[in-house]
């Protein structure tokens, strides 16, 4: 005998808005959404593990207030970049550094999202998505059920890296792997106001990598080692790393690892598309949201969320929302086809580019505010 179905339900739940995915992307759209005048939209979020989880820790710049303020654990004004055996202190002028951990944001996120009753959020994993002529359906199943949803608009994050090949004939693509380890020291380790934006002072090999450190108190840091590479290190690697760091660099013996993050973002300069559909909407990576020499989102993610809001209150459908100018797309792909070559090179010159240029205009030029195009 076969196993049982899951049973189905045949009813067609009717939305304004569906958000496929309850990351970052996805709550930041529904936040944005339910702050502005669209705020009685019905709004189902689909999301495979609706629970908040502290996989992802969000670090950004910015000079003006995010609708996450309040899940922000630590501001600086300042930042070190390390390299060989120079360290350098960054005043950050405008900017505010921030650091959002990933259970923060999304409990703020569902604490707003909760002042509302039009907003639904449903765990299942989304089989397919059918655009046709006045809206969307959108298929998922869960531990013992299927369900059949319609939405006049659809926002779909989804993305799949083991399916991400662009042509390497027309596209740069790398992979930006991290680890994090967050750690606890009996003793005072940390200088709690001087996160550690880039430290260089560890063996490149021929490839990018760095480490940054957030120090939530002189106690208590998040260590970050990052490697971009066409191939991928073996964990024990990536761990050997972070251990050697944190007892050659920061002379620390005694400490817990209390917590641990990791993942990989593609670095690439592949066009992402944006419509999908006549009603069909990516956001997040499959959007370019990801800066890919980089590889901070936050604030790109929360410029995009107002903006298709922008769109959908002004124009009536959320399409027409900037897309990068020309002059960052060039940058990008650029800095991709020096990276993949001359990663070990590329850290001396990011130490020399902060540390004879303004911080400020660097900052905003990573943020794509800075170069007129």
């Amino acid at each position: 005998m076969g196993s049982a179905r899951p049973n189905v339900d045949r009813t067609e739940k009717q939305y304004d808005i569906i958000i496929i995915g309850g990351g970052a992307s996805g709550l930041s759209l529904a936040c944005h959404l339910v702050s502005s005048p669209l705020r009685n939209s019905s709004i189902l979020i689909v999301e495979k593990s609706p629970q908040a989880r502290n996989d992802r820790t969000w670090a950004f710049w910015t000079q003006t207030p995010t609708l996450f303020d309040a899940a922000t654990c630590r501001s600086w004004h300042s930042l070190l970049i390390a390299s060989g055996c120079k360290q350098q202190l960054l005043w950050l002028g405008p900017y505010n550094y921030k650091v959002i951990r990933g259970d923060d944001f999304t409990r703020r996120a569902h604490e707003l999202l909760s002042l509302f009753p039009n907003v639904q959020i449903v765990q299942g994993r989304v089989d397919t998505v059918a655009d046709g002529p006045a809206g969307v359906t959108v298929s998922a199943h869960g531990q013992d059920h299927e369900s059949r949803y319609e939405g006049r608009w659809v926002f779909d994050s989804r993305f799949n890296l083991s399916g991400f090949h662009p042509d390497p004939a027309h596209h740069q693509y790398l992979k930006m792997q991290f680890l994090g380890w967050e750690i606890k020291s009996p003793n005072a380790a940390f200088e709690p106001q001087t996160p550690i934006f880039l430290d260089f002072r560890t063996p490149q090999r021929g490839q990018l990598r760095f480490f940054y450190l957030l120090p939530y108190s002189d106690h208590h840091a998040l260590i970050e080692y990052v490697v971009c590479t066409d191939d991928l290190l073996h964990r024990a690697e990536q761990e050997q790393a972070i251990t050697t760091y944190i007892r050659e660099m920061l002379n620390i013996e005694d400490y817990n690892v209390v917590a641990t993050e990791h993942g990989i973002n593609p670095m690439t300069d592949y066009r992402f598309r944006r419509r999908t559909g006549q009603h069909i909407m990516n956001i997040g990576i499959p959007a370019g949201m990801l800066k890919p020499t980089t590889g901070f989102a936050f604030t790109r993610i929360q410029r995009d969320s107002a903006a298709i809001v922008r769109s959908l209150v002004k124009r009536g459908h959320p399409f027409e929302v900037p897309a990068s100018r020309w002059g960052y797309l060039l940058y990008d792909s650029l800095m991709l086809r020096a990276i993949a070559p001359h990663g070990g090179r590329i850290g001396s010159l990011l130490a020399f580019l902060f540390r004879y240029g303004s911080t400020p205009s660097i900052l905003r030029f990573l943020d794509e505010r800075g170069v007129p195009y």
